[in-house]
């Protein structure tokens, strides 16, 4: 998430947030913002649409596009982590990031569990007992 993602939902904080606060952490939005992305030379998914589009790509040359844009949002998100690091942290990323980002977590040594590979906010975590 990040601060546009926010300002184009109309909403001053995230959930994550407002937990951070009350439980005195420390928080990041570690997705790129809109003049990030810019100033990285990062397309969204728009752009990336657009692009294979404008330049008639194939969808294995959009998949290799797509991958290197987000392999450098991946990495501003571990440099902004890296910045408010504690142990332990939580972290929210999206399904679609979750093998790559994993992958550049383990690369830059930090140890970390996976809580829940595609939450929802109905599912129930009570036991069946």
């Amino acid at each position: 998430m990040n601060v546009d993602a926010l300002r184009l939902a109309k909403v001053e904080k995230s959930t994550v947030l407002e937990i951070a606060e009350e439980l005195c952490l420390p928080h990041a939005y570690c997705d790129p913002d809109e003049n990030e992305r810019k100033s990285n030379d990062i397309l969204g998914q728009q752009e990336l649409e657009w692009h294979q589009w404008f330049n008639d790509l194939s969808d294995e040359e959009m998949k290799i596009l797509k991958s290197e844009h987000d392999h450098k949002r991946e990495k501003i998100c571990l440099k902004k982590i890296k910045k408010i690091f504690v142990d332990p942290m939580f972290f929210i990323c999206g399904i679609q990031h979750l093998e790559s980002f994993s992958s550049l977590l383990r690369e830059n040594g930090f140890n970390f569990d996976l809580i829940e590979r595609q939450w929802s906010p109905n599912k129930s975590f009570e036991s069946d007992a």
